[in-house]
């Protein structure tokens, strides 16, 4: 349980976190998310998608591509946008 509120911490820590977060209904790739409508440019999403992502919140599942990687949510990802609500 530590864990989940270390996670919900980190997230709530970031404005651009607790954005994309909860952008991420499905697996996207970052334009997707930078052209969502919360004002966060692509370089703030692939930053912030790398953060999280070295925190165990979101996975690469196409790592080796140089454009277009897709993230999806981890399970700890999940129950954290969940709480977002």
């Amino acid at each position: 349980m530590a864990q989940f509120y270390d996670d919900l911490g980190y997230v709530l820590r970031g404005k651009q976190r607790r954005s994309v977060l909860a952008l991420m209904d499905r697996p996207m790739v970052p334009s997707q998310i930078a052209r969502s409508g919360y004002a966060i440019s692509l370089n703030n999403v692939s930053r912030a998608l790398r953060d999280m992502e070295h925190h165990g919140l979101v996975e690469c599942v196409t790592p080796k591509k140089a454009t277009g990687r897709v993230y999806v949510l981890t399970a700890r990802g999940k129950r954290v946008r969940k709480q977002l609500g």
